[in-house]
């Protein structure tokens, strides 16, 4: 609690918030992006040489969850805070990833679609990187990347240190991911995400003697409590 007040916590009285405390403030802003769904879509044909990467940002999760580094091991530090006693965060949703150090939200499940809104009859239909079939789908550190379908290869924005990859059954297509929250029972909460998706293609014939570079950028699509 010893960073307030800063810029990340608005000090506007709204009609359902009767207090400037900066821990209410903090509970109503961090209320106002949960979310309990988030969408987009992908490109990663390549024939066009395409690639996806997403974005998630939940830049008032250190206000529910953060980790005491003055123990050994580290651990977690979580606290409910405002009138209402909010909490996004529990034990039971996060973990504490000793070998990056960062703090990784558990319970978000995705699930894939085509461009025809086919999805998998059977299996997980993905893969995580790094990691094996069925392995779990988390967002380490207050900023994660998600890229699509390319184990191997560049991040679209270059990131490395909390980039994941996700290996889906088809090449182009959308992905809905449940961010639920309230993991201790109840009606979802959901959970703070704001971000987007970052997409590149390639047209080496865009019109005679010219090739074309593409980036496109589309603000994630959410379902809110």
């Amino acid at each position: 609690m010893f960073d307030f007040p800063d810029l990340s916590t608005p000090y506007v009285i709204r009609p359902a918030l009767t207090t400037t405390e900066p821990l209410d403030q903090a509970a109503a802003l961090t209320g106002s992006l949960a979310v309990t769904t988030v969408k987009n879509e992908y490109l990663t044909n390549p024939g066009i040489t395409a690639g996806t990467d997403w974005v998630f940002s939940s830049p008032t999760r250190r206000y529910t969850v953060a980790v005491d580094y003055s123990t050994t091991p580290f651990r977690r530090v979580f606290s409910a805070y405002g009138s209402s006693a909010e909490q996004y965060f529990y034990d039971t949703n996060t973990l504490f990833d000793s070998a990056s150090g960062q703090v990784c939200v558990l319970n978000v499940t995705p699930t894939s679609y085509d461009q025809e809104e086919t999805t998998p009859t059977s299996g997980v239909g993905f893969v995580i990187s790094p990691g094996g079939q069925a392995a779990p789908l988390t967002f380490c550190g207050e900023v994660s990347v998600l890229s699509f379908n390319n184990a191997s290869g560049t991040s679209v924005l270059g990131a490395l240190l909390a980039r994941k990859d996700i290996d889906l059954n088809y090449t182009d297509g959308w992905v809905s991911i449940a961010t639920p929250g309230n993991p201790n029972g109840g009606a979802p909460i959901g959970l703070p995400i704001l971000g987007a998706s970052f997409e590149t293609a390639f047209n080496p014939a865009a019109s005679a003697g010219i090739a074309g570079n593409y980036g496109l950028t589309f603000g994630h699509r959410f379902t809110r409590p």
